[in-house]
């Protein structure tokens, strides 16, 4: 049997419907600042970027969906290197910072709010 064109419109708009629920994108966040990018998206996955050579390790600062408090990860295996894992629901948001040896750290105040 062959399909009118109203049953032919109605199978392509729910099929439409369908692949864009299954092809919802995940959303990612990012901070850069001097020597350090710290990433995080809606899957929970995490990466801090060490972008400087120079003896400051760099860290991200995360906050997760539905935790209070901050997830700090750490990258300390030197310039042009990254760390990476997964803390296993949304990260709502990111922050990038490094350790700064003889001084305050560039993230200090970050937690304050």
């Amino acid at each position: 049997m062959k399909l009118t064109f109203w049953q032919r419109c109605a199978v392509a708009t729910v099929g439409g419907l369908t692949v864009l629920g299954l092809a919802s994108p995940a959303f990612a966040i990012s901070s850069d600042t001097t020597g350090s990018n710290a990433y995080g998206d809606s899957t929970g996955t995490w990466r801090v970027y060490d972008t400087k050579c120079d003896s400051e390790s760099a860290y991200g600062n995360y906050i997760e969906k539905g935790t209070t408090g901050i997830q700090r990860k750490n990258n300390n295996s030197g310039c042009n290197t990254h760390s990476e894992g997964d803390i296993g629901s949304a990260i709502t948001s990111v922050q990038a910072c490094r350790d700064v040896t003889a001084g305050r750290d560039n993230c200090g105040g970050w937690n304050e709010w």
